[in-house]
């Protein structure tokens, strides 16, 4: 379908790739957000042994349904296409990725080390966003920093525990290629948050519940920019409360 590399990397791996693959949200997104089939099997499993949902008093039959959303989810053909500029690619299978897009193979040969830099080599990507006071910002979260690949910063990001439950990284990119999950075609959206337009890549439940797990209620915003995007990756939070951070995060990047 597409002429160019291949790219099969997490949308969270995408941005973050490195040294920020040991911090507790690159951690969610391997094991947890690994696509439909883990998160079926995962539920199946608690349904043939009778935990998770028991366990914490949810209806008899909220596992058995949440198997089937997810399951249904499964079966949609992903989208693979462009969106305001980004590349999607929502599967796990690895794809051409054309040209005109910017990859972490782009920015960082192999064997090249990443590192972490200081705050004042981002430059633009630096930018920093008045956060809602929910949002407890973690500064010695491992998905915290800006990560440099041969001295050059290609991505600055902070995470955040939201009260109350969720965890957020919110930052800034030189990628704009996203890839690695399950994505359908009714789950990539483009929405309007705080006067700019964003893809969305929708989460299949739209509230943390017992059925969903974190991997069901991982959600993206991705705010195309001249040099790249801007990012707020979201798992175990409401659908509507990412979207009114997104809307913080639109305003103050306009």
């Amino acid at each position: 379908m597409y002429g160019g590399r291949t790219h099969d990397l997490q949308v969270g791996v995408t941005v973050v790739r490195g040294l920020a693959l040991q911090s507790k949200f690159i951690k969610i997104l391997l094991l947890g957000l690994l696509g439909a089939v883990g998160i079926a099997a995962f539920l199946v499993t608690q349904v043939v042994q009778g935990g998770w949902a028991g366990d914490n008093g949810a209806p008899p039959g909220a596992l058995k349904q949440g198997l089937e959303k997810v399951i249904e989810d499964e079966a949609k053909p992903p989208f693979i296409g462009d969106k305001l500029g980004i590349f999607i690619s929502g599967t796990t299978s690895a794809v051409p990725v054309p040209p005109q897009y910017t990859t972490p193979e782009d920015i960082c040969a192999p064997g090249v080390p990443q590192t972490l830099a200081p705050w004042e080599q981002a430059g633009e990507l630096a930018h920093s966003i008045a956060m809602p006071p929910e949002y407890g910002f973690l500064p010695a979260d491992p998905d915290s920093g800006p990560v440099a690949c041969g001295g050059n910063v290609y991505v600055a990001k902070r995470a955040y525990d939201r009260a109350g439950g969720g965890h957020v990284v919110v930052g800034r990119t030189r990628l704009n290629v996203v890839s690695g999950m399950h994505w359908p075609s009714d789950r990539v959206k483009v929405v309007t948050l705080g006067g700019r337009q964003a893809v969305l890549l929708e989460p299949i439940f739209s509230a943390p519940q017992e059925e969903s797990g974190p991997a069901g209620t991982s959600t993206q915003l991705l705010f195309p920019e001249p040099f790249g995007m801007t990012f707020v990756f979201a798992t175990g939070s409401n659908l509507a409360d990412v979207l009114t951070l997104g809307a913080t995060v639109g305003e103050a990047t306009r």
